[in-house]
């Protein structure tokens, strides 16, 4: 094999894996997108208890909200914690509501004790645990995608992926 054929083989290859890059991200986001189905309605938040933040500052109308349930004993949202920070301090100027929601399993003291421990600085919400049947939460973690009319576009369970937080982010802010 010659130079030349050596740098044609070459360019054919990168061209080839761009190809296939392209392909998958489209094929990706069209799966995301088309996912982003209806999911119900956010329940009724009445009688949540607002641990830190308030709800006319952290839940404004028709914006699309996302909403974290998390645990204190839960390890999983323990490994989350990082990203969610700098995924709030991107998002708070970008008309997206966000709240997490604790299972309530912890005294409301405890609980501002914990995230004053772990410099949490998140609107946090305490739900009663019939509400949060309502959202039909099967694990902690979880993540739930709203649009601005209250529609539940994505629920994700588990370890957040930042690349699927901001593809889904996006297509909800579309939805709004």
């Amino acid at each position: 094999m010659d130079a030349k054929d050596l740098r044609y083989h070459k360019k054919n290859t990168w061209i080839k894996y761009l190809l296939l890059f392209v392909g998958f991200t489209f094929i990706s986001l069209s799966l995301a997108f088309f996912r982003g189905s209806d999911h119900g309605t956010v329940p009724n938040l009445n009688g949540s208890i607002w641990i830190q933040g308030s709800e006319e500052k952290d839940l404004k109308t028709k914006q699309a909200t996302v909403f974290y349930f998390w645990a204190t004993w839960c390890s999983v949202c323990k490994l989350n914690e990082p990203f969610l920070k700098i995924a709030l301090s991107a998002i708070q100027d970008k008309n997206v509501n966000f709240v997490s929601i604790e299972e309530g399993s912890v005294p409301p003291t405890e609980l501002k004790d914990f995230l004053k421990e772990k410099d949490i600085q998140f609107p946090v919400l305490v739900l009663p645990s019939n509400q949060i049947q309502d959202f039909n939460i099967t694990g902690y973690p979880t993540t739930v995608f709203v649009d601005k009319n209250q529609n539940i576009r994505f629920v994700d369970s588990g370890i957040l992926s930042p690349i699927s937080f901001w593809i889904r982010l996006y297509i909800t802010k579309i939805y709004s």
